[in-house]
């Protein structure tokens, strides 16, 4: 069998503490040590999308349970049937798809001996995504397998994170209107724009109000939202921790607002009729339809009114708030003492003869 196989270099390392956004976590649960060398060389050097493979190890259906339950961002799994038993490759799988309720995780079974598991029965009745024979899986087959597989994986990623995002637009848009939490709305909608455009480097949406574009310039752009490497950098503003070249494309966007497409990123930005630049910028995006680039010059346009009213908003509040607190300032008149004299009403003199002449007048 070593000789469908084509041997090629050892994998180049992967750092441990690699997040799941660097690379595709691969599992291989076989009880034969030649399969786990074989797939080690048929895979080494492989990418997909620019992320190469972290490939891990299990020699039993039991080590692969226990290794699975501790790691829910496995994306692919070959798996051995026959192992410590004839099912235990069909017990792995019923364990990953109903006792951890994983179905993100691609499943191919692997066996070399087919009559012990039928095919058939085995798509049929268990929740796998391939069934192959080892004497057929060559290295070129092994490649089209895996690229397959990883391609559902990432798709399955994106929508679980559109989902996720689409709640959070949701529930950020019921705040919106409850304590104008702009911010969190925008950082939702920013997480489902980047699950649907599949870029997980990251990407940022920054603002500048339109008095501190004029009176500071560049400098004043604050980072509102943002996911990937510069989620630790919200709130921030963007010349105190974005390097150099991220700022270079921020000051072309500012100079010329509208959609710009520049290698593995798009910038988006948006002057508002306050005067304020809002700009929308995304990283490691290989390829954008038409549809995306009108949508996120959408999404550009809208948070950028959003904000405007929020600080009109804001600034209600605050003139509101400086009324209250003069109100509450100013002095109460001080009450009247015993000593004060009376008033000129009481000093004049009523005579009989007056009211008299008073209801006459008010008879006839």
């Amino acid at each position: 069998m070593d000789d469908q196989f084509i041997f090629i270099d050892e994998p180049r390392s992967v750092a441990p503490d690699a997040s799941v956004d660097d690379v595709w976590k691969v599992l291989i649960v076989d009880d034969e040590p030649d399969m786990h060398a074989i797939t080690k060389i048929s895979l080494s050097n492989y990418e997909f999308l620019g992320r190469p493979l972290e490939l891990h190890h299990c020699y039993s259906g039991t080590e692969a349970k226990a290794f699975l339950k501790n790691h829910d961002d496995i994306a692919v799994i070959l798996l051995d049937v026959v192992m410590e038993t004839d099912d235990a490759g069909l017990s792995v799988v019923e364990y990953v798809r109903k006792n951890l309720q994983n179905k993100r995780v691609r499943i191919v079974l692997r066996t070399a001996n087919p009559g012990q598991a039928p095919e058939h029965r085995v798509i049929t009745g268990y929740d796998i995504n391939d069934y192959k024979e080892k004497a057929e899986l060559t290295a070129q087959k092994l490649f089209t397998l895996m690229y397959s597989a990883l391609r559902s994986y990432r798709d399955i990623i994106a929508i679980e994170r559109s989902k996720r995002g689409l709640e959070a637009v949701i529930t950020a848009s019921v705040d919106v209107l409850e304590r104008r939490s702009v911010d969190q709305f925008a950082q939702g909608v920013l997480q489902q724009l980047t699950a649907l455009l599949h870029t997980s480097n990251g990407a940022a949406l920054l603002g500048q109000s339109g008095l501190s574009a004029m009176l500071e310039g560049d400098g004043s752009l604050r980072i509102h939202a943002a996911t990937g490497a510069f989620s630790e950098h919200t709130g921030d503003l963007a010349a105190d921790c974005l390097p150099a070249a991220v700022l270079a494309d921020l000051c072309v966007a500012m100079e010329n607002t509208g959609f710009h497409r520049l290698e593995d990123r798009i910038i988006v930005s948006f002057r508002s009729s306050q005067g304020a630049v809002h700009i929308l910028y995304l990283t490691g995006v290989s390829t954008v339809s038409g549809i995306d680039s009108r949508l996120l010059e959408l999404f550009a346009r809208n948070v950028s009114i959003a904000f405007e009213n929020l600080r009109m908003y804001e600034t209600t509040q605050a003139s509101q708030r400086d009324v209250v607190n003069l109100l509450e300032d100013k002095p109460e008149p001080e009450p009247k003492t015993d000593t004060e004299p009376e008033s000129a009403e009481s000093d004049i003199p009523i005579h009989s003869d007056n009211v008299i002449r008073l209801d006459l007048v008010a008879r006839t």
